[in-house]
Order: C-alpha cells, then structure tokens, then sequence
C-alpha cells in the first residue's frame, strides 16, 4: 500500500513544476543554415511530470505527457538532454534544412522518473505528433533564459 501513496505524491510534486507549458503554433521550415529538431513525448507514464530538454547546455523546451515541441538548430552538432529526476542524452549532426525526431520514452520506477530518449524516423515521428498536442515552454525559474530561434550550432 505504500507505493502507490509514493506514486500519487510523485504525480503532485511533479505537477507544480516551475517550468510552464502552453499549447502553440508548429513552427515552419527551418531558416538557412538550420534544421529542425521536434522532441516528442506520447508515453501514458509520468504524465504529469516535466521534463526539461537543453541542447548544448541551452533550454529550448520542455513536455509533459502526450506533449512535443520543435525548436530549429544549427548545422552541426547538438548534445541534447531531457532532466527530470534522472537525465538522458542523445546527439545528432543537424544538416541545412532536414528535420528530427526524438521520442522521449518515460520509465517511472517507484517514482523516479526519467526519459529514455531514441531517435525516431519521419514517419514515426509524425505519427506521435498526430496523437499529441504542440506546447511551447512559456515560464521557466528565475535563472533560465527562455530562448527561440536558431540554437548555434558549435
């Protein structure tokens, strides 16, 4: 009886999290120089939990369950991570004008929750994308810098 007490004070804590959402517009083709990255979310675990994605140690964005959002990069190469009580990482070299996807899987284990990321090809990616709603990280803790654009590439 006492795990699922852990699980329901997990889903509370999880669900005041300093980092705000709100649905929003999907971005168009990326400009020159740039692709376009969309980090997906589609997982039934952890649905209230946020999970805070940087590239290159810079904010773009953040989910929460059944939630995905796209963010343009630079040509070259971005180390991605998705935090919440534990991280992942993933990389990818961005090429002029293509486009990425990248699932964040949830396990919650006892209440720890975590996102294993994968990347996925365009089809299923748009697939996810269809079942879940555009978001765009709209307040972050003081300290965070909210970033749009074009993420430089290093």
């Amino acid at each position: 009886m006492r795990y699922p007490a852990l699980l329901i004070a997990s889903l509370v804590m999880s669900a005041c999290s300093a980092y705000r959402l709100h649905e929003a517009e999907m971005p168009g083709a990326p400009p020159r120089g740039a692709g376009r990255i969309c980090v997906l979310r589609s997982s039934a675990s952890a649905w209230a939990a946020t999970f805070v994605v940087r590239d290159n140690g810079r904010l773009v964005g953040a989910t929460r369950g059944g939630t995905f959002f796209c963010y343009f990069a630079g040509v070259g190469r971005h180390h991605i991570t998705s935090e919440s009580d534990g991280t992942d990482e993933a990389t990818v070299v961005v090429a002029d004008g293509r486009r990425y996807y990248l699932e964040q899987d949830t396990s919650n284990t006892f209440g720890y929750v975590r996102a294993d990321l994968r990347w996925v090809d365009e089809q299923t990616g748009y697939e996810m994308m269809r079942g879940s709603e555009h978001s765009a990280l709209v307040d972050a803790p003081d300290g965070e810098v909210l970033r749009s654009g074009v993420a430089p590439a290093r």
